[in-house]
C-alpha cells in the first residue's frame, strides 16, 4: 500500500478549521491533549479553528474565545446512550447552521462523532479529515469491524477526504477495508522540545537511593497497568524500587485494591490525574509504557525527549518509535517476567540505559517533533482546500468482508 507522508507544497490561502471531539479539554488523555496543543498552536499560526465538544458539566463554558480559538461546547448529558444522542443531534445542527464559518472539518478517532461529522461534511460539500486513534489490537479498525452497527460508523467515518494515521502499520489495517492508499497520510504525534528535555542534572541513578518507575496514562484495560503491577511485584522481590502510577480511569479502585492483595501498595503511589506530567518524568528512572495497543503515545515520546530510559511492549506504535535494545527495551504484552527484567536492566545497567536514552533523543529530534506535527498538518489542511473536489467524485472505502 503507498502511503502520502505530507503534502510538500506551500499553499497561499489558509482554511478555516472545524474541530469534532466530543471529549476535549478540560478532559486529561493522550488524544485530548494532543488535540488541544494542536488546535492552540494553528491558531498561533494565524488559522482559525473552532472545536465543537461536549458540555458534561453546566460549570463548564458553553463558548470560549482565545483569539482564532473557539471551543463551543454541545449539550452531553452525562448518559451513557441519551447523553451521546444529544450531543450527536446538537453536532449535526451545528454543523448545518454555521456550515459558512469553516471550511475543513476534523474529527478524531473513529466513532459517532467522526461518523456524522463526515457524513455532514459530505452532505454540505466540505472536505474532512480523520485522525486514526490507535492501530492494531483494539485500535479504531479492529474494534468497530467486529459488530454490525460498528462496521456502519467505520463504513461512514472512512469517507473522510483523507485519512491520518499515527504509525505505518496503520496502512495495513486500511487496506483490509479497502481505502485508497492515495488518501492516506502519515503524520506521527510530535514532541514540543522546548518544555519536553533532558534535565541539566547527571543520571538520576548516580545520585539517587530509591528507583522510581513512572507509568503516564488513562487507567483503563487496554492500557495493560493491571500488567505492570505484576511485574513490578516480581521486581520487587529482588530488586526495590517505587512505582508512580499517573493518570485516571475506570480501572483506578480496582488496581489500588490489586496493589495491596500483592504487597506493594506501600511503594505504589496512585498520584491521578494531571495537566503538568514534566515534574513526574523528571522523578522517573524509568518511564513504562505496558499498552495493549497503542497509535503512537504522547507520555512515552515525552519520556524520551526528556532523557528517560524506557521499556514498553512490542505493539504496533511503539515499535515503530522504540527499538529494541536501540532507544529502550521491549517486551511482548502479559510477559511478566520478561517485564520485570527489562525494568532491571534499565534501573542497574548504567551503558545500556544511557547508550539508549542518547539513541532516543537524537531519535526524537529528528523525525518526531511537535513542530513537525504542525507543518505536515498545514500542509495537508491547505492541499485539501486547493484539490477539493465534488463530493460525488470521491472515491469511498468499500469493505472488502462481510462478516
Amino acid at each position: 500500500m503507498r502511503i502520502t507522508d505530507s503534502p510538500g507544497a506551500d499553499r497561499q490561502k489558509t482554511p478555516r478549521l472545524l474541530f469534532a471531539i466530543r471529549y476535549f479539554h478540560p478532559w486529561i488523555g493522550g488524544l485530548e491533549k494532543n488535540t488541544y496543543r494542536l488546535a492552540q498552536e494553528l491558531s498561533h499560526r494565524g488559522v482559525s479553528v473552532t472545536v465543537v465538544t461536549g458540555r458534561f458539566f453546566r460549570t463548564w463554558l458553553a463558548v470560549e474565545n482565545h483569539g482564532l480559538l473557539k471551543i463551543k461546547r454541545l449539550p452531553s448529558p452525562r448518559i451513557k446512550v441519551l447523553g451521546a444522542v444529544v450531543f450527536l443531534i446538537s453536532l449535526a445542527r451545528y454543523l448545518i447552521t454555521q456550515r459558512d464559518s469553516y471550511d475543513i472539518v476534523h474529527a478524531f478517532q473513529v466513532g459517532h462523532t467522526a461518523a456524522v461529522a463526515v457524513l455532514l461534511s459530505r452532505m454540505l460539500g466540505k472536505p474532512s479529515v480523520l485522525t486514526l486513534a490507535g492501530g492494531g489490537f483494539g485500535g479504531d479498525i479492529f474494534k468497530h469491524r467486529r459488530t454490525l452497527l460498528g462496521r456502519l460508523v467505520l463504513r461512514l467515518c472512512l469517507q473522510a477526504t483523507r485519512i491520518v494515521m499515527r504509525n505505518r502499520r496503520m496502512a495495513e489495517e486500511l487496506a483490509v477495508v479497502r481505502c485508497p492508499d492515495d488518501r492516506a497520510n502519515f503524520i506521527p504525534n510530535g514532541v514540543d522540545l522546548h518544555c519536553f528535555h533532558p534535565s541539566q542534572h547527571t543520571d538520576r541513578l548516580t545520585n539517587s537511593v530509591q528507583r522510581t518507575i513512572v507509568y503516564i496514562g488513562r487507567l483503563s484495560a487496554e492500557k495493560g497497568v493491571a500488567f505492570l503491577i505484576r511485574a513490578h511485584a516480581r521486581l520487587h522481590c529482588t530488586l526495590p524500587a517505587r512505582l508512580l502510577i499517573v493518570g485516571d480511569g475506570p480501572e483506578r479502585k480496582r488496581l489500588e485494591r490489586m496493589t495491596r492483595r500483592l504487597g506493594i501498595a506501600h511503594v505504589t503511589e496512585f498520584v491521578g490525574p494531571a495537566d503538568d506530567v514534566l515534574p513526574y518524568l523528571r522523578q522517573a528512572d524509568v518511564f513504562v509504557l505496558p499498552s495493549q495497543h497503542e497509535g503512537m503515545s504522547n507520555a512515552l515520546l515525552e519520556a524520551m525527549a526528556c532523557g528517560v530510559p524506557v521499556v514498553a511492549t512490542r505493539v504496533p506504535g511503539t515499535e515503530e518509535v522504540v527499538e529494541d535494545g536501540v532507544t529502550g527495551l521491549l517486551v511482548e504484552y502479559d510477559d511478566v517476567d520478561g517485564m520485570a527484567r527489562a525494568l532491571a536492566i534499565m534501573l542497574t545497567d548504567l551503558s545500556c540505559r544511557r547508550a539508549c536514552t542518547q539513541r532516543a533523543l537524537d531519535c526524537i529530534r529528528a523525525r518526531y517533533t511537535f513542530d513537525h506535527e504542525v507543518k505536515h498538518y498545514l500542509e495537508l489542511y491547505r492541499m485539501i482546500t486547493e484539490a477539493a473536489v465534488p463530493s460525488s467524485e470521491k472515491q469511498p472505502c468499500h469493505k472488502r468482508d462481510r462478516t
